[in-house]
């Protein structure tokens, strides 16, 4: 009888084992399982995706938009050159001609300005913000303002510090000519000088720039120096900072021509290389005031290329201008719809930019005549 208890018993403890070894922790351990698995697939999914579309409606905040639904800020560094007039009005105006409302400020080169008028953008509900920095540092607290309010922001024409900010991170991308470029082109305008009017002679070079500390001026001058220290036929005399204006610039270079001689002085002023469009009308100036005559004693090299600068060549008082682009509104707009349709953008666009001389002025001048009217810019 005890034998028959005792298995019973046992009997009883394995099938109480048993069933606890199919109870309810294995079951969740189950579904947790799962639950994970499903997680996974849907976050490889996601990353997987054709162009990323579902990230851009999660992590950027927003959801893909038309052109015509988008209320667009723009923050400008300036408005008061020809360049920067055309540029603002252009982008104002092919912007609204899609369908977008536009709001927009401008900074006139002050960084504190810039930021606030970023804040003010934010305010007013903007989906994108235009940012065309009149310094390449200083932004850190605007730029993080858009992250949280989860706005985009492009960055156009004058660039931000690579070693600070990072296209992807910071902001979208960046939309801009190669200002180095333009430097060294207006470097190697002056060899041309050297080989078509100097007889090979060394150019002896006044460089005047506009705005220190402004992404456009450094890489201008940089791209300018490497020409210039790679070849013996060019010699600096002087660079100044005008501060983008006309007479400052005509103060720096008769300065220079006091101090240094003209052209039939041995080593005297022979080339005069202007940064903007309005340290050119100083430079032009100050030949003239100075008793020379341009492009024939003194030789200017001028980077903005604006119509009035190819006018100046027709009137052969300019001998080469190196364009800065004034009307590439149209980019922006592409790269802005297609973020907005999802796509991802790369960190850098290039503006493409063109080398005016007496052969082509007269055709850039007439497109450029045609953008004019768009826009109703009738010269400052």
């Amino acid at each position: 009888m005890k034998k028959m208890i005792s298995c019973v018993l046992f009997l009883c403890l394995m099938i109480t084992l048993l069933a606890g070894c199919g109870s309810s922790p294995a079951g969740k351990s189950g579904k947790t399982e799962t639950k994970a698995s499903e997680t996974a697939v849907k976050t490889t999914e996601a990353k997987t995706g054709a162009k990323d579309t579902t990230a851009a409606e999660t992590e950027k905040g927003f959801e893909t938009k038309e052109l015509s639904e988008l209320k667009v800020g723009i923050s400008f560094y300036a408005y008061a050159s020809a360049s920067a007039i055309r540029q603002l009005d252009y982008l104002v105006y092919t912007f609204e001609g899609a369908g977008c409302t536009v709001s927009y400020a401008v900074c006139n080169n002050s960084v504190e300005q810039q930021i606030a008028d970023v804040e003010s953008l934010i305010e007013q509900k903007c989906d994108v913000i235009i940012l065309d920095p009149c310094q390449s540092e200083g932004y850190d607290s605007a730029l993080a303002d858009c992250r949280a309010a989860g706005i985009p922001v492009f960055v156009m024409g004058n660039a931000l510090n690579s070693d600070v900010y990072t296209a992807g991170e910071d902001y979208v991308t960046l939309l801009q000519s190669d200002m180095k470029l333009q430097g060294e082109n207006a470097g190697n305008a002056v060899l041309r000088i050297v080989d078509e009017k100097l007889n090979g002679q060394t150019a002896y070079c006044v460089v005047v720039f506009g705005t220190p500390g402004m992404q456009s001026a450094t890489d201008r001058l940089n791209g300018y120096n490497e020409v210039d220290f790679a070849n013996d036929s060019i010699v600096t005399i002087g660079t100044q900072t005008a501060y983008n204006k006309a007479a400052d610039a005509q103060s720096i270079v008769e300065n220079y021509i006091m101090s240094s001689g003209g052209p039939e002085t041995e080593k005297g002023v022979n080339v005069i290389v202007c940064m903007t469009h309005n340290c050119a009308i100083g430079a032009v100036a100050a030949i003239k005031n100075m008793g020379y005559t341009p492009n024939k004693d003194i030789y200017v090299v001028v980077v903005d290329g604006v119509k009035e600068d190819l006018q100046s060549i027709l009137d052969d008082e300019l001998y080469i201008a190196v364009e800065s682009p004034c009307f590439y509104a149209e980019q922006q707009l592409d790269l802005i719809q297609r973020y907005f349709q999802g796509e991802t953008l790369d960190s850098y666009y290039e503006i493409k930019t063109t080398v005016f001389d007496s052969s082509n002025a007269q055709e850039w001048f007439d497109n450029f005549s045609k953008f004019d009217e768009l826009i109703g810019y009738e010269g400052q």
